[in-house]
């Protein structure tokens, strides 16, 4: 019998990093996929992720209420949301759909009531991405869900050092890499103005010529600083007049501050070198992010799949503290002179070379063979090293 694979998808950085697992685990013919989707994936009426999930051939096998429409999100409602997946996560899911794996990814603060849901029901949990270092709640939010589960995926050496410094079984750390090194080998990244099309921006720039790319998420830890801290971005950015994508934030406590600055940033300043987009194809943001002069803000996509790219990108603020980085990041704080600074030198020195530190491009066939077979003990221990 096939070895069933439930596996969380909560939103679009999420679902584009895990993308190649599930074609992965979709073509394996020992596994059947299941999915499980939930927050801002749903969001806009049956959510543009979902529709952009179903389009690439992938089974929505369950759905969690979790984000609400139009939802304000603060700490409150950051709890709020987790909490609304314990009542369905059971018969809804686990009773129904009965995996014999589930696998969670990264760090997002949905995943916990999920793995821990899995873990009451002994059901095994493996986990993408573990072992990294980084700041806001994400930092919290990575390592208990490490405790919690069974099967690691870390992405580079260090990563699997860490999980295994914190009492992890050996048998059942694997150093795979990251999925998105994989996708991002899969697609064609060549970029022209037609992909605006897709999104109908206010306003579309030709992409052939050198643009700027902004996505900063709010910090949970520092949210009542959101607003000033996006609106000293795009003083900094906007002192350079060039064409700018700028994306909106996550769901995390912070980010109306963000979209408030961003609002009040394009109204007050009439930028019209400014299109701001809330969400694009994994794809298409791959392309976007690779054909950038300079991309600017906190996102660990411009480490990861930047550090492949070779995106030169500067880091602005505290939420990817710590987190190992190739030789295309700047790091430049909050100062909007420092990040202006940071962005010229960065313009001024161009492409870097691809690096593979986040993987060869093979992640995702390692995990779905090794989800095939492999077996730990429901009943964890602590293994001391």
């Amino acid at each position: 019998m096939k070895r069933k694979i439930a596996v969380l998808l909560i939103n679009r950085a999420n679902y584009g990093r895990l993308k190649p697992v599930l074609q992965a685990i979709q073509e394996h013919p020992k596994l059947e996929l299941q999915t499980i989707v939930g927050s801002s994936m749903l969001l806009g009426g049956l959510g543009e992720a979902v529709k952009f999930m179903r389009a690439d051939g992938f089974p929505v096998t369950a759905m969690l209420s979790m984000a609400k429409e139009g939802e304000q999100v603060d700490h409150a409602t950051m709890v709020s949301i987790a909490g609304r997946e314990f009542p369905e996560i059971v018969p809804k899911v686990f009773l129904r759909l009965r995996p014999d794996i589930v696998l969670v990814h990264a760090d997002r603060f949905e995943i916990i009531p999920v793995a821990l849901a899995a873990i009451y029901m002994n059901i095994p949990v493996a986990h993408t991405l573990g072992g990294d270092v980084s700041g806001t709640i994400d930092e919290s939010v990575r390592h208990a869900v490490t405790k919690l589960a069974h099967i690691h995926f870390p992405a580079t050496e260090k990563s699997k050092e860490r999980i295994l410094r914190m009492g992890e079984d050996p048998r059942f750390v694997f150093m795979v890499g990251c999925s998105s090194i994989d996708f991002l080998k899969s697609i064609d990244l060549s970029l022209d103005s037609s992909i605006q099309d897709k999104y109908q921006p206010e306003r579309k720039f030709d992409l052939t010529k050198p643009y700027l790319m902004v996505l900063q998420h709010p910090v949970t830890t520092e949210s009542d600083k959101s607003f000033d801290q996006m609106t000293g971005l795009l003083q900094a950015v906007s002192g350079l007049n060039m064409p700018t994508l700028v994306f909106r934030p996550n769901i995390d406590a912070g980010g109306s501050g963000i979209n408030q600055a961003i609002n009040v940033f394009k109204e007050k300043y009439k930028a019209d070198h400014f299109v701001v987009y809330k969400n694009m194809t994994p794809e298409d943001y791959a392309r976007a992010l690779a054909h950038a002069a300079c991309a600017i803000g906190n996102t660990s996509s411009f480490i990861r799949e930047g550090s492949f790219l070779g995106t030169p990108a500067v880091l602005v603020g505290t939420r990817q503290t710590n987190r190992e980085r190739g030789s295309n990041i700047l790091e430049a704080g909050n100062d909007s002179a420092k990040i202006q600074e940071a962005i010229q030198v960065q313009l001024d020195h161009g492409k870097y070379e691809s690096s593979d530190m986040y993987g060869g491009g093979n992640a995702s066939r390692q995990i779905a063979e090794i989800l095939t077979t492999v077996n730990p003990p429901i009943q964890k221990n602590f293994y001391d090293i």
